[in-house]
């Protein structure tokens, strides 16, 4: 089969399977009380970055099932976690649901939808006059995620694939999260995350935090490399450390990126 159709089938199979995801997390959710061991997980956490400049708000709320072993008692064990999220930057909002498949808990895949509800009349970095910087923005997305540890180091990566379709069809669209220019409707957005740290105690890790991003058809790419420390409180977790930005134009800018948690429930998440 063609590239270009292998693209088409894989953009159409995350519309599809975006779409499902809440009505099956709801019908899920339903039965899961009855399961043994069945264990809530609840966080909240405020995303701060100064360039390109981002506030956030975000909860997440989900339910794990244990399809073997036990959670608590070390990392041999896999799950099933249905998921609900909200975010919000007062002007950008967000809802959506998640379904995360962990056959062992440092290694799994995951698939969600998600409807971001912009009103952003200027977005830094974008021409809000050329491009669409409101309207809806349906995200359905698949991913895998990994986690590895070594004594006190420690790598986690994360590779997402977006699909991304903007209710305002009329012209290219600006994409607020990866800062791309996404092609007129939709694009599909390619996402990968890697964290490499080091664990001082069960309360301090220092590290290196980067992200890439890039759209399908349209060019250009972001990253951003983040020299991070982190510090538990308790329920509380703090990660704060500046960085560089590299924007769609290879221009560079120094950013400062902060992420406070407060997790109330932990749950059967390793990560």
């Amino acid at each position: 089969m063609p590239l270009n159709q292998h693209l088409v089938y894989l953009n159409s199979t995350i519309k599809e399977l975006g779409i499902k995801t809440i009505s099956y997390i709801i019908l899920i959710t339903l039965f899961l009380p009855k399961f043994a061991f069945a264990e809530w997980d609840l966080s909240f956490a405020n995303i701060i970055r100064s360039y390109p400049t981002a506030f956030a708000l975000q909860s997440k709320a989900g339910y794990g099932l244990p399809i073997w072993g036990k959670g608590g008692s070390g990392p041999l064990y896999g799950y099933l976690r249905p998921s609900l999220q909200l975010q919000t930057s007062g002007v950008i909002n967000s809802f959506g649901g998640q379904f995360d498949f962990f056959p062992i808990s440092f290694l799994g895949a995951y698939g969600g939808s998600r409807r971001v509800y912009r009103n952003a009349s200027e977005l830094q970095s974008f021409d809000c006059t050329l491009l669409v910087c409101k309207s809806t923005v349906g995200h359905q997305y698949l991913g895998a995620k990994m986690a590895l540890a070594l004594g006190p180091l420690f790598l986690v990566g994360d590779l997402r694939v977006t699909r991304l379709d903007v209710k305002d069809k009329s012209r290219a669209f600006a994409d607020e999260t990866s800062t791309l220019i996404g092609s007129n409707g939709a694009d599909t957005l390619r996402s990968f995350t890697t964290v490499l740290g080091f664990k001082v105690n069960e309360s301090l890790k220092f590290g290196v935090l980067g992200v890439h991003n890039k759209m399908l058809h349209t060019p250009g790419e972001t990253t951003m490399a983040i020299l991070f420390g982190q510090k538990s409180f308790g329920e509380w977790e703090w990660l704060v450390g500046p960085g560089l930005f590299r924007g769609r134009e290879k221009d560079r800018h120094l950013t400062v990126f902060s992420l406070l948690k407060w997790v109330p429930q932990k749950g059967l998440p390793l990560f």
